[in-house]
């Protein structure tokens, strides 16, 4: 008589799938982790692929990413066309005007007024950029 393996699927199949359920979790905490811990660091996936990976931020995370944000705003100047794109490079657009929109959502307007101002300061330099690039161009 033999051993029927067939029995153990089920389980195997259930155990992997709450494996993956801790990975996952495990790998959110350390992307927030990472982001107050290493304030240089650049946001390695987008807002669609953070979605996409491990659902939608709770409340927590975005209080988390809002103080993430604003130190970064309070350990640069923001008037200075470097240190904005330097927030840029870090966060990107997408990342920020999504922390725009859950504050908005939560009615934290004076956070929302210095999250505009910095993209107005962001738009401000890129279109000099642009300028400065047009007016740089040589005809051969």
């Amino acid at each position: 008589m033999g051993v029927n393996f067939n029995m153990f699927e089920a389980d195997d199949d259930e155990f992997m799938e709450e494996m993956n359920k801790e990975a996952n979790k495990f790998q959110r905490l350390l992307f927030f982790n990472d982001l107050e811990r290493f304030p240089n660091g650049i946001i390695a996936v987008n807002v669609d692929e953070f979605i996409e990976i491990f659902g939608m931020p709770n409340d927590q995370e975005f209080h988390i990413l809002t103080k993430c944000l604003f130190n970064d705003f309070r350990r640069y100047d923001i008037n200075n066309p470097k240190f904005i794109r330097r927030i840029e490079d870090k966060w990107s657009l997408n990342w920020i005007e999504y922390i725009l929109q859950w504050n908005a959502n939560e009615e934290k307007y004076e956070r929302c007024a210095k999250i505009r101002d910095f993209l107005n300061s962001y738009k401000e330099i890129s279109v000099e950029d642009n300028k400065t690039k047009k007016n740089n161009i040589k005809i051969f």
